[in-house]
């Protein structure tokens, strides 16, 4: 019965991480980059290295970022207090050109083309399509260009003049683990510690 359970809450977390868009994904993966296992409570990196080594799929990276974005936030944080710098490496590890935003290139630069059909150019107007979701109604990366852009116009992201900022990237991985069934914020990482 122990197997039969098991298999049956891997294939319960596989859904649940399938749900969740290709930004959510790209981002937990990068979370699990980020994370030292010290930081991790008792349970969880195991939890990843035996769903890898059961031979369930991909490495060992995209297996712990299925597992934090399947636990309830805060459940598998053993240092709350490292949660924004966990953040911050995260979003580094994504931000190509270093400067500070998430743009569609920084994105697209992080997604297998291969695997792509349409190769490259499918793969940045997918991240375009990113971040026109999960930007802010005002994203804008000049300073000096601070026209919001319209919610309901995923077109209007559509321009290295947008990005992701540290505080939409923040909010894209919380969603997603309130997509994965779970509660959007947990005591490790409430909005705005960033």
């Amino acid at each position: 019965e122990d197997v039969a359970a098991a298999a049956a809450a891997a294939a319960a977390k596989e859904v649940r991480w399938g749900r969740l868009d290709g930004a959510q994904r790209l981002g937990w993966l990068a979370v699990a980059r980020a994370v030292a296992e010290p930081e991790l409570r008792a349970g969880v990196a195991e939890a990843a290295t035996a769903a890898w080594a059961g031979g369930r799929g991909s490495g060992y990276i995209h297996r712990l970022a299925i597992e934090l974005v399947t636990a309830a936030p805060g459940s598998w944080l053993a240092k709350p207090g490292a949660w924004p710098d966990i953040l911050r490496l995260a979003f580094s590890y994504l931000d190509v050109d270093c400067d500070g935003w998430l743009s569609a290139s920084d994105l697209a630069a992080h997604v297998d083309t291969a695997a792509v059909l349409g190769g490259a150019d499918a793969a940045l107007e997918e991240a375009e399509d990113w971040v026109a979701r999960w930007g802010t109604a005002c994203s804008p990366r000049r300073d000096d260009d601070a026209s919001p852009r319209p919610d309901d116009s995923p077109s209007a992201a559509r321009t290295e003049d947008t990005g992701l900022t540290a505080t939409d990237f923040q909010a894209a991985l919380f969603a997603a683990a309130a997509e994965a069934g779970e509660a959007r914020e947990g005591p490790c990482c409430a909005a705005g510690q960033w």
